[in-house]
């Protein structure tokens, strides 16, 4: 009875886990949802009576609704139509004037042949919920106004909406219609149609279908809309394609490349045949829409990759930005005004890059803005921060840091007050880039750049014998690995020199910017997985790298690597330090230490850092060079073979760098360049591991190009670091490098106690204090349940103010019920079995009978349950 009852329960546990997935993917959509849409639905239907809605009388002129959002076709955009009432709105949709506001607002929509609609209905968002869209005021037209068309209605939906059938009219005669296109499948010729019958809808494919129309069935696709399809209807995908090739565009800047057709009879309702031409500036598709509820079918009309090339090269020449196209498969943007990195990409899909674009109209911000990262205060990558003193100064109690912080990132001048507040030992306040003594040149091989920038700092402390050090930055291509096996790769290098005659200055930290596209805000999921990316670092010292992957998981992945001695110490966030702006959906960007004292001796006193602290003093006229290069690996699985290529060695702890006190068979496993040798391996702590080499027969069966060493705890707790030291092969300098001497390895381990011990208390803690009783009240009923525990505030994870609702599972992966049903399979518990029981036939599948109606989500999606 015991196994079965706890087989039951997991499984019933495993497929309520299948049912969070898609309850995150619906909360995501609810976080991205943006108010156009330009579909009409006429499948819903609302009866609703008039009412008051802050001070305005609703009766028969404005017809107010609350908690409502109308669909319908958008006269006029909202995003940048602010009103501070609905009244005003009301107002505004009575008052308005057509083709000449229209016009005005967004001139792309001023198309020949486009319908000149009124505005009978109007949408406006004024509650403390709506965030981004506060004081929109959108104007729509809705042809049936017995059976307005409900985009959204509940108590969570901040729109109020309002009809004025009054104001409704026909459609206006259209001034030099455009034909519609459609092509008839027995001998694919193209003919101009008034209108199609509804027995030629959904005919077979054309012949003209052809791969460029990039068919994507499930998917709604956005862009300007340069092209109505409530009124062009075709009878395939494939005339919609050839539609929007033949599409002759009133501007050259708005050509149609992007198709919308919807299909599909049973599901597109009065939208089948409907056919939508739209046009978007990028070579990425902004997906809007996509998943087997979507009945649309788009397509983008790709250019040739010489032509995206062409493009990505004129978008970059406008914004400044001189591109070097190099030998490596890369496409590298270089910003001219300052010399940081703009554009870092495949060359083969040059419309995809993984640095943050320096503008993009595609990303809505707010107040109402699009992404724009060419201001002050924003990190680029290739930007340098560092701290300076004399050698010997300390900070006196009430005077400035010890460390003067010096930047090549321009400061925002409002900013300091701002910081003092929340950063007492802030950056902005004594951080400064002059950019009067700065100079771009290229080599006449064109292989390398070189930007040189003075900077100064108004820190009262700092050195006062003019600017402490001169930063220069270079740009070329390199050879990394052996002459055979080898990779080119685009290497950026920065040089720091102490100008002074006389004086030595003391570098306490130098960090390197890089910040990668993994700002979400403003993008939906599909364009989060076809536009954004993901970083990880390992502060692995010479070996270390950084890994920078596409959210989708797929393509290629760019590869940051240390070179010429540079060692990679401390990956830090770019907090308050960066003007992106701080969101739910902004992963942060951050720089790399290479030497981080400075932190060490401030910032960080009350933290024990993977990696300990150095600087670096440069005496008179002396100074220092740091290089990463830029390489790409074909895949995620390629990443390990590209940095041995790279003359990287690769470090993998089996069966992780988590060891417990009696773990018997963990192991390190190290794969060396052939240029590269293992000459020692050291433990800081030297107590706290014991690492020996293994030698055993089967090791070099399965694993015959590895070095496996046995590693061995102690008893010892906490963080400990394995150090390979390298030294070259043949006994010369390892080749890819400039510098002679040996290179070195960090490998972080955490050391705990005992495995069995952990998981027992783990199952004690979620058991007794993170366990919530049936007869606690909850106003989510989430009761009985188990809970995450605060050790800090003795207290369960009740309410988390970063996350978009407080149920059992959101952003952490129904952690506390999941672990304690694994719990179960090691070390089964009798009192915890009978209280996962209780969890999962008590909450979990409690259905919408009793009380669990006041839950968060129905019984279908089980999001805030699990």
């Amino acid at each position: 009875m015991f196994p079965s009852v706890l087989a039951l329960s997991l499984r019933k546990l495993l497929v309520a886990s299948a049912l969070v997935v898609v309850a995150i993917i619906f909360v995501g959509e609810y976080i991205y949802y943006h108010p156009l849409h330009l579909e009409v639905r006429h499948d819903h239907q609302l009866f609703h009576t008039s009412q008051e809605v802050g001070g305005l009388q609703t009766g028969p002129k404005c017809g107010a609704l609350t908690h409502v959002e109308y669909d319908g076709f958008v006269v006029r955009w909202g995003s940048d139509h602010l009103m501070a009432t609905p009244a005003a709105c009301c107002e505004a949709c009575a008052n308005f004037t057509g083709a000449l506001e229209r016009s005005v607002a967004h001139p792309e929509l001023k198309l020949p042949g486009a319908v000149e609609l009124p505005c009978n209905a109007w949408v406006h968002c004024g509650e403390h919920e709506c965030g981004d869209w506060q004081g929109q005021c959108w104007l729509k037209y809705i042809e049936d106004s017995d059976k307005p068309p409900v985009k959204n209605e509940g108590s969570r939906t901040p729109w109020t909406s309002g009809l004025m059938p009054h104001l409704a009219r026909p459609y206006l005669e259209r001034q030099n219609p455009l034909p519609s296109l459609h092509v008839d499948a027995a001998d694919a010729v193209v003919q101009p149609v008034a209108e199609i019958s509804a027995g030629r809808r959904g005919a077979g494919k054309s012949k003209l279908w052809t791969a460029d129309c990039h068919s994507m069935p499930n998917t709604e696709l956005d862009g300007f809309v340069v092209r109505w399809g409530s009124d062009h209807l075709l009878s395939s995908a494939a005339a919609c394609c050839e539609a929007c090739r033949a599409h002759r565009p009133l501007s050259a800047a708005r050509p149609c490349n992007i198709w919308v057709f919807c299909g599909d009879k049973a599901r597109c309702k009065e939208m089948y045949g409907q056919c939508w031409l739209k046009s978007d500036e990028g070579t990425v598709p902004n997906v809007q829409r996509s998943g087997e509820e979507v009945p649309w079918t788009s397509g983008m009309l790709q250019p040739t990759a010489s032509e995206q090339l062409r493009r990505e090269k004129a978008t970059m020449r406008e914004n400044g930005v001189m591109d070097l196209q190099s030998g490596t498969g890369l496409l590298v943007g270089l910003r001219q005004e300052t010399g940081t990195i703009a554009h870092i990409g495949p060359l083969h899909e040059p419309g995809f890059s993984y640095v943050p674009p320096l503008q993009d109209k595609r990303v809505k911000l707010t107040p109402p803005t699009h992404l724009d990262r060419r201001a002050a205060g924003f990190h680029h990558f290739g930007d340098i921060t560092f701290r300076a003193r004399q050698p010997g100064r300390t900070a006196q109690p009430g005077g400035p840091p010890a460390w003067a912080t010096y930047s090549t990132v321009p400061a925002i001048k409002n900013w300091g007050a701002r910081l003092e507040t929340s950063a007492p030992a802030c950056v902005w306040q004594c951080t400064g880039a002059s950019r009067s003594q700065q100079g771009l040149r290229m080599d006449p091989a064109g292989t390398m750049v070189e930007l040189t920038t003075a900077l100064s700092s108004r820190d009262p402390g700092a050195v006062r014998e003019g600017p402490p050090v001169r930063v220069q930055r270079w740009m070329e291509e390199r050879w990394l690995g052996d002459a055979k096996d080898g990779v080119r790769a685009v290497v950026m290098q920065w040089s720091l020199m102490n100008p002074s005659e006389g004086t030595e200055v003391e570098l306490g930290s130098v960090g390197l910017s890089m910040p990668m596209n993994q700002d979400f805000s403003g993008r939906n999921l599909p364009n989060v997985a076809t536009q954004c990316s993901f970083v990880e670092a390992y502060v692995g010292g010479h070996m270390g790298y950084v890994q920078v992957t596409k959210a989708s998981g797929e393509g290629q992945v760019l590869l940051l690597v240390p070179q010429d001695g540079t060692s990679f110490e401390a990956w830090r966030p770019l907090e308050m330090e960066d003007a992106t702006e701080r969101s739910f959906t902004f992963e942060g960007h951050h720089e790399m230490l290479v030497h981080s004292k400075a932190y060490v001796e401030q910032e960080w006193t009350a933290a024990q850092p993977w990696n300990p602290g150095t600087g670096v003093r440069l005496p008179a006229g002396k100074g220092v060079n740091f290089t990463v290069a830029m390489l790409l690996a074909d895949s995620v699985e390629d990443v390990e073979s590209m940095l041995l290529r790279a003359g990287h060695a690769v470090a993998m702890g089996v069966p992780g760098t988590i060891v417990h006190a009696d773990m018997t068979a963990a192991a390190l496993y190290l794969r060396v360049p052939h240029a590269l040798r293992v000459s020692q391996v050291r433990v800081e702590p030297k107590t706290a591991l014991t690492v020996l080499p293994a030698s055993d027969a089967a090791s070099a069966r399965m694993a015959p190009q590895w070095q496996r060493y046995r590693v061995v705890p102690t008893g010892f707790k906490g963080r400990a670091r394995v150090i390979v030291h390298y030294t070259p092969a043949n006994g010369s300098v390892a080749i890819g490098d400039v510098q002679a001497g040996a290179r070195e390895q960090a490998v972080h381990y955490f050391l705990h106690e005992a495995a069995t011990r952990v998981v027992r208390a783990l199952g004690t803690l979620g058991s007794t204090r993170g366990w919530l009783n049936a007869s606690v009240p909850d106003p989510w009923g989430r009761s009985p349940a188990f809970f995450g525990f605060d050790m800090q505030r003795n207290e369960k994870v009740m309410e988390e103010p970063r996350v978009c609702m407080s149920g059992l599972s959101d952003e952490s992966g129904a952690g506390a019920s999941l672990s304690m049903a694994m719990k179960q399979l090691g070390q089964p518990s009798r009192e915890e079995v009978a209280k996962l029981e209780e969890y999962v036939h008590g909450t979990l599948f409690a259905g919408e009978n009793g009380d669990r109606k006041r839950f968060l989500q129905d019984g279908h999606t089980y999001g805030a349950r699990a």
